[in-house]
């Protein structure tokens, strides 16, 4: 008989599915359906039958998933699907039965029952029995192997506020506790959480959530974690204590998220604690606390912005004079308006940069030619000159400082003519000899010489660049 099988108990695919696609009698397509070596024929004597109680009998008895999944489809007996989603031994089919189900009874049973977590909850989702479904989302939260599941029952299924107060207080990680935090409504079970848990985490979660205005005022006031004072001091009502508790985190809030632990675009460091110390600086109106934060604070980068936020003069005079951090005493430099602060800056700060921010706001010349005269660095002496009106300075410059570019850019200003040619035979640099000779010339035939003039002029290495 071996040699007259038919093509359907064969292993060739399309000579087993052509031969199953040309049968209509519904007892041979039945026996392919349990009995063909070739999956492939099974599946296709499957989908042509149309007998319900044929269908149901290989839902129920096949060995073969592929058949089962396919009878399944096709048919809507109820006591089928119970069977399925309580038997079937691929949770794949119990949960498409479990989708198709109505019964109650046999709802109830899979949602407490099943092994399978996702056949457990599409069984609970059909519930209508809230309190129960209620029951079975809350045991899952507890007891599912996965625990994304775990924080998805929490966030999207569960409702009952005893089982999320548990959670929150209980739960397996923080994030699950967090989650459940955020659905609570008892204020009380949230003072508790804020005041109490382990995690600064959950405590901030409970802390953006109550009202209790004591609680809050304790929390913002004593919490040993930053962000969770800062999570209080947000929610309170009373500004000024939200103010003082802000500059007091502005100030002095420091964590593990002080290490650097990533750059931004530029380069910058960011650290998480920084953030939080900006934040609460940001939030501040007060001047006098934003000038408490800019002249305390131990972070500089807090110090420099609250430094761009005063507008009190005399704070600035201090943050200016008296900072550690350059660029914080530039900041307040350049917001300055008093002359005498500026006066002072510009003579005595250590480091060129800030002189040179005090040099630019000034407008006493006296000071200016100070600067120009005296100043350690060059370039700050270079630029006094740029600014400098009074002839006799710029005549002192000329013939006397030390560096040629300065002694040059004094050459450009200058007027007196006896002066110049002073420089023009004596000046040890041949570009500011150059530069006094061109100076001279325009300054004789009665002509403005430009700066640009001049300058293209004192770059030539001799005299060769100069009209003669």
């Amino acid at each position: 008989m071996g040699l007259f099988k038919p093509a359907w108990m064969g292993d060739n695919d399309a000579k087993a599915t052509k031969f199953v696609e040309k049968e209509e009698n519904q007892s041979k397509l039945y026996k392919i359906a349990k009995n063909a070596n070739n999956l492939k024929a099974r599946y296709a004597a499957v989908a042509k039958i149309i007998d319900h109680s044929v269908l149901a009998d290989l839902a129920k008895n096949s060995d073969t998933y592929g058949v089962r999944e396919v009878a399944i489809e096709k048919i809507t007996d109820q006591a089928v699907f119970a069977y399925m989603a309580k038997n079937d031994q691929h949770y794949k089919l119990r949960l498409v039965a479990v989708k198709k189900l109505t019964d109650q009874s046999v709802l109830a049973d899979v949602a407490k029952n099943d092994i399978v977590t996702s056949v457990r909850l599409a069984a609970a989702d059909k519930l209508l029995d809230q309190n129960l479904a209620q029951k079975v989302y809350a045991d899952l939260a507890k007891n599912a192997d996965d625990v994304k599941v775990r924080w998805d029952v929490v966030e999207e299924k569960l409702t009952d506020q005893s089982a999320l107060a548990h959670l929150a207080k209980n739960g397996a990680d923080y994030i699950q506790q967090e989650i459940a935090v955020r659905k609570l409504t008892d204020q009380s079970i949230l003072a508790d959480i804020a005041k109490n848990d382990v995690m600064a985490r959950v405590r901030v979660a409970a802390a953006e959530i109550l009202t209790n205005q004591a609680v809050l005022t304790d929390v913002a006031k004593n919490d040993t974690d930053y962000k969770v004072r800062m999570a209080a001091a947000i929610k309170l009502t009373d500004q000024n204590l939200a103010e003082m508790i802000f500059v007091d985190i502005a100030k002095n809030a420091k964590g593990e998220g002080d290490q650097p632990v990533s750059s931004d675009f530029m380069g910058n460091y960011i650290r998480p604690a920084q953030r939080i110390r900006l934040e609460a600086l940001e939030r501040l109106s007060d001047q006098s606390l934003i000038a408490d934060a800019a002249k305390n604070a131990f972070d500089e980068t807090v110090r420099l912005v609250a430094t761009g936020r005063l507008t009190n003069q005399a704070a600035l005079a201090n943050v200016a004079k008296n900072d550690a951090y350059n660029k914080v005493r530039v900041a307040a430099t350049e917001n300055l308006t008093d002359q005498t602060v500026l006066t002072d800056v510009a003579k005595n700060d250590g480091d060129y940069i800030v002189r040179e921010a005090a040099l630019k706001k000034l407008t006493d010349q006296t000071v200016i030619a100070y600067v120009a005269k005296k100043d350690s660095y060059y370039k700050l002496r270079e630029a006094a000159v740029r600014i400098l009106t009074d002839q006799v300075t710029l005549a002192d410059v000329a013939k006397n400082d030390s560096n040629f570019e300065v002694r040059w850019e004094a050459v450009k200003k200058l007027t007196d003519q006896a002066v110049l040619a002073d420089v023009a035979k004596n000046d040890a640099d041949v570009n500011v000899r150059d530069a006094a000779n061109y100076r001279l010339k325009t300054l004789r035939d009665g002509t403005v010489a430009s700066v640009s003039a001049i300058s293209g002029a004192g770059a030539s290495s001799g005299a060769s660049g100069l009209p003669r």
